[in-house]
């Protein structure tokens, strides 16, 4: 909703009962951080009705909050058990250009520890091509594979960003955190490319990922409603496919912290700008 009534429209897409089975929750999601939670009081709302019900809570002023809602079982039914989580979904309340702040380190102070040092965030071109892009081992298919054709002719799959006029700027902070500034110049002729990014390794310590974005699956730009915004916090993805193919993206963060679980080390990634996508 807006204006001064500010109120939630609530739908029942169920095509037969009312929503007296289900039972709904809230949580206030305040610039990633669950904040505050309750129980929604909700009418009695007919199969395909909709009901306009008063905000549980408002927006916390200059942050990005969002209201998370949840339903859930009331009872055991056929098809699941009781408390079986049924639907979702997530309001924006107020949007903020506030960025999420990295977490202190167990020591509480920040530094650059000698194994990265050296850490070299590379501009990217290329990905491993997937079956939308073309069958690398049938490309005499017709009409298909135009993407995956194109790049080997445009040495993208072997030049990568040497196809490019790009520029990274280090800047080591005062505060011992370092900034990397990528410029990247992409012609026309290259304006469908498979990516326009930034790779680098980490230690093999860093085995634990958290992250204030879209989550807590994987997630891509054609398929966000399927995810809410907040704090996740995950095992890295382990590859799932026997060929590449899409997986283990995380969508709209504005916040990645990678964590070496023996010590509680940090390394915090976090963007100068707009939103960043990570995988």
């Amino acid at each position: 909703g807006s204006g001064a009534a500010r109120a939630l429209r609530i739908t029942n897409r169920q095509s037969f009962r009312d929503l007296a089975k289900l039972r709904a929750t809230w949580e206030l999601v305040v610039d990633g951080a669950n904040v505050r939670r309750g129980t929604l009081r909700v009418p009695k709302v007919a199969a395909g009705e909709s009901v306009l019900v008063p905000l549980p809570v408002e927006a916390v002023r200059g942050s990005d909050s969002r209201l998370t809602i949840r339903w859930f079982t009331r009872v055991d039914e056929s098809w699941a058990p009781k408390d079986h989580l049924v639907a979702w979904d997530q309001a924006v309340l107020a949007k903020s250009t506030r960025r999420a702040r990295p977490a202190k380190a167990a020591s509480g102070t920040k530094s650059i520890h000698a194994d990265l040092v050296g850490l070299d965030p590379t501009v990217t071109l290329w990905r491993a091509a997937v079956d939308n892009d073309g069958f690398k081992n049938m490309p005499e298919i017709p009409g298909f594979g135009q993407s995956l054709r194109r790049w080997q002719q445009q040495e993208v799959d072997t030049r990568n960003a040497a196809l490019v006029k790009h520029v990274t700027k280090r800047i080591d902070n005062k505060d011992g955190s370092l900034t990397f500034e990528h410029s990247v110049i992409v012609p026309k002729e290259l304006a469908d490319l498979p990516r326009v990014g930034v790779t680098f390794a980490i230690p093999e310590r860093f085995t634990r990922v958290r992250w204030v974005g879209e989550g807590p699956h994987e997630c891509y730009p054609d398929r966000r409603g399927s995810a809410m915004f907040g704090t996740w916090e995950a095992a890295p993805d382990q590859l799932p496919y026997l060929v590449p193919q899409e997986f283990g993206l995380r969508t709209n963060c504005t916040l990645v912290e990678l964590i070496d679980e023996s010590n509680g080390d940090v390394l915090a990634i976090t963007s100068l700008g707009d939103s960043f996508h990570f995988s």
